[in-house]
């Protein structure tokens, strides 16, 4: 069995994977576009599920991961219209 541990920060994002015994198996990284400007810092929603969609197909291409815990960045949100 391998568990993965995602973490989706404010740059990027990045997955990795262990054994059951707790050994490193591999890991996968990538960056997103950031934009800050007057204190405020915006990412593209649909960059992130990109990039999470990378580093998790990168990573399962090394181990067949059974569980993955997510962490993520805080007070954020987004915005979606009735079409989402």
């Amino acid at each position: 069995m391998y568990i993965g541990g995602l973490d989706i920060g404010t740059t990027g994002c990045k997955i990795s994977v262990y054994d059951d015994k707790g050994a490193f198996v591999c890991n996968s990284y990538r960056e997103y576009k950031v934009s800050r400007k007057g204190g405020e810092h915006e990412i593209d929603a649909s960059a992130i599920f990109d990039a999470v969609c990378q580093v998790i197909s990168e990573a399962s291409a090394s181990a067949e991961i059974s569980a993955i815990g997510v962490t993520s960045f805080g007070e954020s949100f987004v915005a979606l219209d009735e079409n989402d």
